[in-house]
């Protein structure tokens, strides 16, 4: 409806929120990811302008990489902030990220530690940033035609459900039956950015890091005072699909959300910066004349914001809709 109006969620505390930041760039047999010290540097500027307490780790194995995701879901701390944002940068594929020794760690694990069973964190927004790579696909693009597809070439067979769901109320259900107490979705208040889409890798420069968080960073830093999180990230996404590598090379980026239904303002022209800024040695300039300056947090692209967030939507048939109905 027109009279709509979206709630806000609470970012007055200070500080706004505690962030995870774990970033394994030394991998097992010496394999390291080029630029991830940049991208870790660059989240740690942007979170403390943004008025977090920062947790930061860097080339965790399993287990202490575990005990340190358990450690922060449990801090009695997130009883007295507003919001909590975990941001791992490493290797992985679609549904594990990993620990320095070469062992994954299932992203789903990761994200039910913050769900509403967390009872310091029911009703709080949280934030997840899983960058590594979905997959080993590169992705060439493809080229930018606006002509019809012949469908009948595309089509995907439907695997069949294995009966019907069954209708019997649940022990759960039975027990509410019984009860006036009000419950909430176990996942609720999640927005879950991964770096790439499935079955794809992603891009990074050894100087200015992964283009992911290098635009995160950007946006976020140029735009947290006046739009809210997802807006941002509308940014970002139109941004990345304006990038190309050297040969070609594109990437998409893929942003979920549980559940999240208000805005979130960051806020930060009353938050208070709790720590000293990270500023890392990043290359300004060509390839044939290059200088070395210590920049806070990369910012230079300039963002048209109507072409970054809205769809063109105006021929007289908007699109077609195929509706599936396996009674």
């Amino acid at each position: 409806p027109d009279d709509f109006e979206f709630g806000k969620y609470s970012m007055s505390s200070n500080p706004r929120g505690n962030v995870l930041i774990i970033n394994n760039e030394i991998l097992k047999d010496k394999f390291f990811i080029d630029g991830a010290s940049v991208d870790f540097a660059n989240l740690h500027n942007v979170f403390n302008k943004l008025g977090f307490k920062i947790h930061s780790y860097s080339n965790l194995e399993f287990s202490p990489m575990r005990d340190a995701i358990r450690n922060f879901a449990r801090l009695e701390d997130h009883a007295n902030v507003d919001m909590v944002a975990v941001c791992i940068l490493s290797h992985g594929n679609d549904y594990e990220i990993q620990s320095n020794d070469g062992v994954g760690f299932k992203k789903e694990k990761i994200i039910e530690m913050f769900n509403n069973q967390n009872s310091r964190l029911v009703g709080k927004p949280k934030m997840f940033l899983f960058h590594s790579c979905y997959g080993n696909i590169v992705d060439y693009g493809v080229p930018d035609k606006k002509e019809p597809i012949n469908m009948e070439q595309t089509e995907a067979d439907a695997v069949p459900t294995r009966g019907r769901r069954s209708r019997e109320r649940t022990p759960f259900a039975r027990f509410r039956e019984q009860t006036e107490e009000n419950s909430r979705s176990s996942c609720e208040d999640m927005v879950i950015i991964h770096a790439s889409v499935p079955g794809y890798s992603t891009c990074r420069d050894p100087k200015t890091g992964s283009w992911l968080v290098e635009m995160i960073c950007e946006v976020f830093q140029k735009y947290s005072h006046k739009y809210d999180l997802r807006y941002m990230l509308d940014i970002v996404a139109a941004e990345m699909s304006k990038k190309e590598a050297s040969y070609g090379e594109k990437q998409g980026i893929e942003v979920s959300s549980r559940h999240f239904c208000k805005k979130l303002m960051f806020n930060p022209e009353t938050a208070v910066q709790r720590q000293p800024v990270v500023t890392v040695p990043v290359c300004i300039g060509t390839q044939k004349s290059s200088k070395r300056k210590q920049k806070e947090v990369l910012a230079t692209p300039v963002l048209t914001l109507r072409d970054a967030v809205y769809y063109e939507m105006s021929h007289k048939k908007r699109g077609k809709a195929y509706i599936f109905n396996h009674e």
